[in-house]
C-alpha cells in the first residue's frame, strides 16, 4: 500500500523489480512482461532502461536474443532496500519527513530545499492527502503554513511505518535514543520472553519502540 504515495513511474518500476526478485534466474521476453505488468511495449522498455541506470551497482540486466531477459539482482538486496531507494528520490516522501521534522512552514521554502517548483510542492500534497484519504489515516498536510495535522495516537502509529520505508538503518533518525540501545534493550528481554525473541525478528518494532521512548522523553 506504501507504493501508492510514490509517483506511477516509481510504482511501476518497483513492480517490475518485485517480479523479478519472485522469477529469479527466469528470462521474459518484453511481450510478455507488458502483458503480466498491464503495460505497453515500450514503457516497459523504458523502465527497464532506467531501472538499470539507477542502480548499476545493485543489479545488472542479462540479454540473450530471442529468450528475453532478467534481472540480476545481487543476492544480500531485498525489495525493502529499492523501495528505499525510489521513496528517498521522491518528493512526497522528503516532503513528507521535512514536515514530520517541522523544517518546513512555507511552500516556497519546501520547494527550494527539495529543488522543485512550487507546483511539484503542491501536486506532492494533493497526493499525499489523497494517500492519508485512502488509507483512512485523519491526516492532513496544511499549506498555509506548512504543517502536518494529526493527533498522537496516528503519529505513533505511522511514524515508524514512514521511518521503515525511507530510512537506511545507518540513517537511523531518533537523536536521543541509539539503535544499538534498542538492539541491547530487545537482547536482554528476549533471554526472558518468547514474545521479545519473536519481535527480534522485525525491525518496524525496534522503530516503533524507539518512536515511542522518543515522545516520551520529549
Amino acid at each position: 500500500m506504501r507504493q501508492l504515495m510514490l509517483p506511477n513511474k516509481s510504482q511501476r518500476q518497483l513492480e517490475l523489480i518485485r517480479f523479478f526478485f519472485a522469477n529469479r534466474g527466469k528470462l521474459f521476453n518484453y511481450d510478455d512482461l507488458a502483458a503480466i505488468l498491464d503495460s505497453s511495449i515500450s514503457v516497459v522498455f523504458s523502465d527497464i532502461q532506467d531501472i538499470e541506470l539507477s542502480f548499476t551497482e545493485e543489479l545488472q540486466v542479462e540479454r540473450q536474443s530471442k529468450q528475453g531477459i532478467t534481472l540480476k539482482i545481487k543476492p544480500h538486496l531485498s525489495y525493502n532496500y529499492f523501495f528505499k531507494k525510489y521513496a528517498q528520490n521522491s518528493t512526497e516522501f522528503r516532503l513528507l519527513d521535512g514536515l514530520i521534522h517541522q523544517r518546513y512552514q512555507r511552500m516556497n521554502q519546501a520547494a527550494d530545499d527539495l529543488f522543485v517548483s512550487r507546483t511539484t510542492i503542491s501536486r506532492a500534497i494533493d497526493h499525499m492527502n489523497e494517500f492519508f484519504n485512502h488509507r483512512g489515516w485523519p491526516i492532513l498536510v496544511q499549506r498555509s503554513p506548512m504543517s502536518l495535522k494529526m493527533d498522537e495516537t496516528i503519529y505513533r502509529q505511522v511514524y515508524p511505518l514512514f521511518v521503515d520505508a525511507f530510512y537506511f538503518l545507518k540513517d537511523w533518525p531518533f537523536d536521543q535514543v541509539s539503535y544499538s540501545a534498542i538492539h541491547e534493550f530487545f537482547n536482554q528481554f528476549a533471554k526472558v520472553s518468547t514474545f521479545f525473541t519473536m519481535a527480534q525478528r522485525y525491525p518496524i518494532t525496534y522503530i516503533r519502540l524507539a518512536c515511542n521512548l522518543t515522545r516520551y522523553l520529549d
